[in-house]
């Protein structure tokens, strides 16, 4: 799942010891981290910050899928692209029938028991 990293100048992240991100930036939901699970969560970050994983807590994430498909279109315009499917993407993937879940990835359910 997509979700924005709420960050500020007051709640900034460093990045590599020397990159200091001051604005919320999109990312995706990994797993629960293993560390103190119910308040944490592990993400990656977007591109260019998507080489490595971090624990984010939970409360600082903005998980509504309308204001998160905001922010992902606000960084895809400024930088190019997100380095990870965005909301919009997903959607499109999902309507076209790219479905994987199903094993043959044609988007033909006949098949399944679905």
């Amino acid at each position: 799942s997509n979700a924005v990293l709420m960050l500020s100048k007051d709640n900034y992240y460093t990045y590599n010891g020397d990159t200091v991100i001051k604005k919320p930036i999109p990312c995706q939901m990994i797993a629960a981290a293993t560390k103190n699970p119910e308040t944490m969560i592990v993400i990656r970050m977007c591109h260019p910050y998507n080489d490595c994983t971090i624990d984010a807590p939970i409360e600082g994430l903005e998980l509504n899928e309308k204001e998160v498909i905001k922010y992902e279109d606000k960084y895809i315009k400024k930088y190019g692209k997100l380095g990870h499917l965005s909301i919009k993407e997903q959607r499109v993937d999902f309507e076209s029938g790219d479905d994987e879940m199903n094993g043959n990835g044609n988007g033909n359910h006949s098949d399944s028991n679905i």
